[in-house]
Formats: C-alpha cells, structure tokens, sequence
C-alpha cells in the first residue's frame, strides 16, 4: 500500500465549519505492516496545572499556507466523525469513531457504532 490517506470526515458537531480533515498523506504500509498516526491531542493538567480548554487534531500545515491557529481545536466534548482510511481510489477502511476527555481528564477515542 503506497500514497495512503487518513482522513476525518463529518465531524459531528463540526468545527468553525469544518467537518472534514486531512491527519496524514503519502502513507506507505509493506505487507503484513503496519503504522501508528496520532489524531488528536488533550493537555490533560498536573497538581499545578488545569486540564487544557480544548482537544487538538494533529493536521500537519498545509502547502506553507497559513491556517487559523483554531483551526483544528475543538471544544472538549464528545465528537463523532468517520476516520477514513484509503488511496486515491478506494476507500480501504472506514470507522465511526468517538473522540471525548473522560472524567479523569483523559483523552480516548473509541469506535462508536
């Protein structure tokens, strides 16, 4: 597998208008390999430090383009999105998954059905 896409698609609420998003391109799996991509990141506090106010979505910067610095912060609450998996002209997996900050101020992304 070569020029692999993970994509978020219809991110639900969607965010400053977005619900679609590119977290990695050009991704190349050998056989029987496999890879591990961050999708999101949560500040989850210390003894002298607050949880952070938002979860933030790992999308690399596009083309030199400047984006909004909020661009890919979200609120920290429960978000439903597809993460999408495939090359220019298939799609190889799709997941409906859930992105949310437990109670202990943890982070978790699960499939959601």
């Amino acid at each position: 597998m070569s020029n692999g896409k993970l994509h978020i698609k219809n991110l639900d609420p969607a965010n400053n208008g977005f619900t679609n998003f590119l977290l990695q391109n050009e991704i190349t799996i050998g056989p029987r390999g496999h890879t591990f991509i961050d999708v999101a990141a949560y500040n989850e506090g210390t003894a002298e430090a607050p949880p952070g106010p938002w979860i933030q979505l790992i999308i690399p910067h596009s083309g030199g383009h400047l984006v909004s610095v909020t661009f890919n912060r979200l609120p920290v609450k429960a978000h439903k999105f597809h993460l999408s998996f495939s090359s220019f002209s298939e799609i190889f997996d799709e997941v409906y998954c859930r992105l949310f900050v437990d109670s202990n101020h943890r982070l978790q992304i699960e499939e959601w059905s």
